[in-house]
């Protein structure tokens, strides 16, 4: 019996599974006009395009998107480490006759060049927040340049739909989140959605307050911290009651003169007390006045379901790593 008429045998349900293994890109060139039952099968199939080039996303443009519906896009990544094109083709993409049908887009992956076009990246983010049923956004530039950090964080966080969020810039201690924003834009009637954050942008201690008031329903952290002054612009808002009480993760990346106290008592008083995994990057000038065990026992003792308990100290004058794990499975 010929290979295509075993295949033929093969119930959808296989077909659909070994499609979500692959890129949306291998799928339509492997199957694509391959007999009518595919056609079917990919009339109705969701897919998931990763373009790691600036042709590759012209390809797809030009050579794919005539043959599927923008419904049928749920995964798409734009990335190109030299063409600095790529966003603007997003852009394109993202028109407002576009938007309209792209009803299925649940995740949106970009990563510009080391020289993107600062405005186009700003105005894609703009026209994501017309994405109705996205959920997960990445963002992340290698990019060591004068980026308006400050508004592309400000437009990504404001988008209350989100559950995932990475924000990644390639200088994470150069400015610090809040210093620049009226903390309205965070504390509006309408809370965040989202469940996952990861962004290296510098905060304190007040602005991560303010931020778990905004995100109740956070379950993953990964940001860095640093010491400042007490704002009196936030005394008014900081009044409200922090509350993540789904915490179950969290990755602090520490200025060496934090204190850790301030930090378990922080998150003792936003209720996360459902804390299973914390990880703790402190950047020290000396490794001796470290304590690693006090503080291991003080997250021990304050959250009961902790199972792990990593920390990693970095010596900032040398820019040398040590590594010291600890797991308690």
């Amino acid at each position: 019996m010929p290979l295509i008429s075993k295949l033929e045998q093969l119930p959808n349900e296989f077909f659909y599974d070994v499609f979500d293994y692959l890129n949306g890109y291998q799928i339509f060139n492997a199957f694509y006009y391959l007999n009518r039952r595919f056609n079917f099968l990919l009339e109705n199939y969701s897919y998931s395009f990763k373009s790691t080039t600036f042709y590759e996303f012209i390809y797809f443009r030009n050579e794919i998107l005539p043959h599927i519906k923008l419904q049928q896009l749920q995964v798409l990544k734009v990335a190109d480490d030299e063409d600095d094109r790529v966003i603007d083709q997003l852009n394109r993409l993202l028109s407002r006759k576009n938007i309209k049908k792209l009803t299925n887009l649940q995740r949106l992956h970009i990563i510009p060049s080391y020289t993107f076009n600062e405005q186009n990246l700003l105005s894609t983010i703009q026209k994501i927040s017309q994405l109705e049923s996205l959920t997960h956004l990445t963002i992340g530039t290698k990019s060591y340049d004068s980026l308006d950090k400050i508004r592309i964080c400000e437009l990504a966080l404001t988008l209350t739909k989100l559950k995932y969020l990475s924000l990644t810039f390639g200088d994470r201690t150069k400015f610090s989140l809040y210093d620049h924003l009226s903390p309205q834009i965070y504390l509006n009637e309408k809370r965040s959605s989202v469940e996952c954050l990861m962004i290296n942008v510098v905060i304190s201690i007040h602005d991560l307050k303010t931020l778990f008031i905004n995100m109740p329903k956070l379950k993953y952290l990964r940001i860095n911290l640093k010491k400042s002054n007490y704002d009196q612009k936030w005394t008014n808002e900081l009044q409200q009651q922090p509350f993540v009480p789904q915490l179950e993760e969290i990755e602090l990346h520490l200025n060496y003169n934090i204190d850790v106290n301030q930090i378990i008592s922080l998150l003792t008083e936003s209720t996360a007390r459902n804390l299973k995994t914390i990880i703790i990057i402190i950047n020290y000038e000396s490794l001796y006045d470290v304590d690693e065990i006090l503080i291991e026992t003080l997250f021990r003792s304050t959250f009961p379901l902790l199972k792990t308990f990593k920390m990693k100290f970095t010596q900032s004058t040398s820019y040398r790593s040590l590594l010291l794990d600890y797991y308690y499975k």
